[in-house]
Protein backbone atom coordinates (compact mmCIF):
# COMPACT_ATOMS: atom_id res chain seq x y z
CA UNK A 1 0.00 0.00 0.00
CA UNK A 2 2.76 2.42 0.98
CA UNK A 3 4.84 1.54 -2.07
CA UNK A 4 1.84 2.19 -4.33
CA UNK A 5 1.42 5.65 -2.84
CA UNK A 6 5.13 6.37 -3.29
CA UNK A 7 5.26 5.44 -6.97
CA UNK A 8 1.85 6.85 -7.93
CA UNK A 9 3.31 10.23 -9.04
CA UNK A 10 5.64 8.42 -11.43
CA UNK A 11 2.80 6.33 -12.83
CA UNK A 12 0.68 9.44 -13.29
CA UNK A 13 3.44 11.28 -15.21
CA UNK A 14 4.27 8.25 -17.36
CA UNK A 15 0.62 7.71 -18.28
CA UNK A 16 0.04 11.42 -18.87
CA UNK A 17 2.91 11.70 -21.37
CA UNK A 18 3.23 8.24 -22.92
CA UNK A 19 1.10 8.83 -26.02
CA UNK A 20 2.73 12.19 -26.75
CA UNK A 21 6.21 10.79 -27.35
CA UNK A 22 7.46 10.06 -30.86
CA UNK A 23 10.66 9.33 -32.71
CA UNK A 24 12.13 11.65 -35.30
CA UNK A 25 11.17 9.16 -38.00
CA UNK A 26 7.51 9.15 -37.02
CA UNK A 27 7.39 12.94 -36.91
CA UNK A 28 8.64 13.04 -40.49
CA UNK A 29 5.54 11.06 -41.51
CA UNK A 30 2.66 13.45 -40.90
CA UNK A 31 0.00 10.81 -41.53
CA UNK A 32 1.30 8.67 -38.67
CA UNK A 33 0.62 11.32 -36.06
CA UNK A 34 -2.83 11.62 -34.49
CA UNK A 35 -4.27 15.09 -35.10
CA UNK A 36 -5.13 15.46 -31.42
CA UNK A 37 -1.46 15.23 -30.46
CA UNK A 38 0.25 17.28 -33.16
CA UNK A 39 -1.45 20.48 -34.26
CA UNK A 40 -0.36 21.65 -37.70
CA UNK A 41 0.81 25.00 -36.41
CA UNK A 42 3.65 23.87 -34.13
CA UNK A 43 6.52 26.02 -35.34
CA UNK A 44 9.07 25.84 -32.53
CA UNK A 45 11.17 23.18 -30.85
CA UNK A 46 12.35 23.54 -27.27
CA UNK A 47 15.73 21.93 -26.69
CA UNK A 48 16.55 21.24 -23.05
CA UNK A 49 20.14 21.96 -22.12
CA UNK A 50 22.60 19.35 -20.90
CA UNK A 51 26.29 19.05 -20.18
CA UNK A 52 28.88 21.02 -22.12
CA UNK A 53 32.52 20.04 -22.48
CA UNK A 54 35.48 22.14 -23.60
CA UNK A 55 35.09 20.63 -27.04
CA UNK A 56 31.37 21.46 -27.22
CA UNK A 57 28.06 19.83 -26.27
CA UNK A 58 28.15 16.46 -24.53
CA UNK A 59 26.80 13.47 -26.43
CA UNK A 60 23.42 13.79 -24.69
CA UNK A 61 23.15 17.49 -25.53
CA UNK A 62 24.47 17.00 -29.07
CA UNK A 63 21.82 14.37 -29.77
CA UNK A 64 19.10 16.78 -28.67
CA UNK A 65 20.50 19.44 -30.97
CA UNK A 66 20.77 16.95 -33.83
CA UNK A 67 17.08 16.07 -33.57
CA UNK A 68 16.10 19.74 -33.46
CA UNK A 69 18.25 20.37 -36.52
CA UNK A 70 16.51 17.60 -38.45
CA UNK A 71 13.09 19.00 -37.52
CA UNK A 72 14.30 22.37 -38.81
CA UNK A 73 15.79 20.83 -41.95
CA UNK A 74 12.48 19.04 -42.64
CA UNK A 75 10.74 22.41 -42.24
CA UNK A 76 8.59 21.06 -39.43
CA UNK A 77 9.69 24.04 -37.33
CA UNK A 78 10.82 27.61 -37.93
CA UNK A 79 12.47 28.41 -34.60
CA UNK A 80 14.59 26.56 -32.05
CA UNK A 81 14.61 27.64 -28.41
CA UNK A 82 17.70 26.37 -26.61
CA UNK A 83 17.27 26.49 -22.86
CA UNK A 84 20.06 25.76 -20.44
CA UNK A 85 22.41 26.73 -17.66
CA UNK A 86 24.51 29.90 -17.78
CA UNK A 87 24.92 30.46 -14.07
CA UNK A 88 28.71 30.76 -14.37
CA UNK A 89 30.72 32.97 -16.72
CA UNK A 90 32.78 30.04 -17.98
CA UNK A 91 29.83 27.68 -18.54
CA UNK A 92 27.16 28.38 -21.14
CA UNK A 93 24.90 25.64 -22.46
CA UNK A 94 22.69 27.83 -24.71
CA UNK A 95 25.65 29.49 -26.48
CA UNK A 96 27.34 26.14 -27.00
CA UNK A 97 24.15 24.76 -28.52
CA UNK A 98 23.75 27.82 -30.72
CA UNK A 99 27.27 27.47 -32.13
CA UNK A 100 26.66 23.78 -32.79
CA UNK A 101 23.45 24.45 -34.73
CA UNK A 102 24.88 27.35 -36.74
CA UNK A 103 27.72 25.10 -37.86
CA UNK A 104 25.08 22.64 -39.08
CA UNK A 105 23.35 25.33 -41.13
CA UNK A 106 20.62 26.77 -38.91
CA UNK A 107 20.17 30.52 -39.41
CA UNK A 108 21.27 32.59 -36.42
CA UNK A 109 17.98 34.49 -36.56
CA UNK A 110 16.05 31.21 -36.10
CA UNK A 111 17.75 30.37 -32.80
CA UNK A 112 16.49 31.81 -29.51
CA UNK A 113 18.43 31.36 -26.28
CA UNK A 114 17.12 30.99 -22.74
CA UNK A 115 20.06 31.51 -20.41
CA UNK A 116 18.06 30.81 -17.25
CA UNK A 117 16.70 27.36 -18.03
CA UNK A 118 18.37 25.87 -14.97
CA UNK A 119 15.67 23.24 -14.51
CA UNK A 120 12.95 21.62 -16.59
CA UNK A 121 10.38 23.56 -14.59
CA UNK A 122 12.12 26.87 -15.29
CA UNK A 123 12.42 26.10 -18.99
CA UNK A 124 8.73 25.32 -19.42
CA UNK A 125 7.43 28.27 -17.40
CA UNK A 126 9.79 30.75 -19.07
CA UNK A 127 9.00 29.43 -22.56
CA UNK A 128 5.34 30.19 -21.99
CA UNK A 129 5.54 33.39 -20.00
CA UNK A 130 8.44 35.11 -21.77
CA UNK A 131 8.14 33.90 -25.37
CA UNK A 132 4.40 33.12 -25.26
CA UNK A 133 4.98 29.62 -26.63
CA UNK A 134 1.70 27.73 -26.56
CA UNK A 135 2.57 24.74 -28.76
CA UNK A 136 5.96 23.10 -29.18
CA UNK A 137 8.02 20.06 -29.97
CA UNK A 138 10.02 19.12 -26.88
CA UNK A 139 13.40 17.62 -27.71
CA UNK A 140 15.27 15.54 -25.14
CA UNK A 141 16.03 11.89 -24.34
CA UNK A 142 13.06 9.61 -23.81
CA UNK A 143 13.72 9.09 -20.09
CA UNK A 144 13.37 12.87 -19.62
CA UNK A 145 10.50 13.46 -22.04
CA UNK A 146 7.81 12.16 -19.69
CA UNK A 147 8.55 14.84 -17.10
CA UNK A 148 9.23 17.52 -19.70
CA UNK A 149 5.87 16.98 -21.40
CA UNK A 150 4.01 16.86 -18.09
CA UNK A 151 5.66 20.07 -16.88
CA UNK A 152 5.20 22.04 -20.09
CA UNK A 153 1.61 20.88 -20.63
CA UNK A 154 0.67 21.93 -17.09
CA UNK A 155 2.26 25.31 -17.76
CA UNK A 156 0.29 26.17 -20.87
CA UNK A 157 2.28 24.54 -23.67
CA UNK A 158 0.62 21.88 -25.83
CA UNK A 159 3.55 19.53 -26.26
CA UNK A 160 4.72 16.74 -28.51
CA UNK A 161 7.90 14.99 -27.43
CA UNK A 162 10.51 13.93 -29.94
CA UNK A 163 13.00 11.49 -28.48
CA UNK A 164 16.69 12.23 -28.92
CA UNK A 165 17.79 8.85 -27.57
CA UNK A 166 19.98 8.20 -30.60
CA UNK A 167 22.58 6.03 -28.88
CA UNK A 168 23.46 4.27 -25.65
CA UNK A 169 24.80 6.52 -22.92
CA UNK A 170 27.25 5.46 -20.24
CA UNK A 171 25.22 7.36 -17.67
CA UNK A 172 21.88 5.88 -18.76
CA UNK A 173 20.88 4.04 -15.58
CA UNK A 174 22.15 6.86 -13.40
CA UNK A 175 19.98 9.26 -15.39
CA UNK A 176 16.96 6.95 -15.13
CA UNK A 177 17.35 6.75 -11.34
CA UNK A 178 17.70 10.51 -11.00
CA UNK A 179 14.72 11.03 -13.29
CA UNK A 180 12.57 8.77 -11.14
CA UNK A 181 13.25 11.01 -8.16
CA UNK A 182 12.82 14.16 -10.26
CA UNK A 183 9.38 12.99 -11.38
CA UNK A 184 8.33 12.70 -7.75
CA UNK A 185 9.37 16.28 -7.08
CA UNK A 186 7.83 17.55 -10.31
CA UNK A 187 4.45 15.98 -9.57
CA UNK A 188 4.01 17.93 -6.34
CA UNK A 189 5.73 21.09 -7.54
CA UNK A 190 3.67 21.42 -10.71
CA UNK A 191 0.28 20.36 -9.38
CA UNK A 192 0.32 21.64 -5.81
CA UNK A 193 3.09 24.23 -5.45
CA UNK A 194 3.37 26.14 -8.76
CA UNK A 195 5.68 29.15 -8.64
CA UNK A 196 7.72 31.46 -10.81
CA UNK A 197 11.14 30.23 -11.96
CA UNK A 198 14.34 31.52 -10.39
CA UNK A 199 14.48 34.29 -12.98
CA UNK A 200 11.51 35.66 -14.89
CA UNK A 201 12.20 38.64 -17.14
CA UNK A 202 10.27 40.73 -19.61
CA UNK A 203 8.35 39.27 -22.53
CA UNK A 204 10.35 38.81 -25.74
CA UNK A 205 9.63 38.10 -29.40
CA UNK A 206 10.31 34.56 -30.50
Amino acid sequence: MISAVIISPNIYILYFSYFKIYTLESVSLQYSLPEKYIPEDISVAIVFGAGVLRSGPSDIFANRLDVAFHLYEMKRIEKILISGDNAKNNYNEPESGKKYLIEKGVKKSDIVLDYAGFRTYDTCVRANKIWNIQKAFLVTQKFHLFRAIFTCEKNGITSLGVSSSLQSYRSHWKNVFRETLAQQKSFYEVLFFPHNPKFLGEKEEL
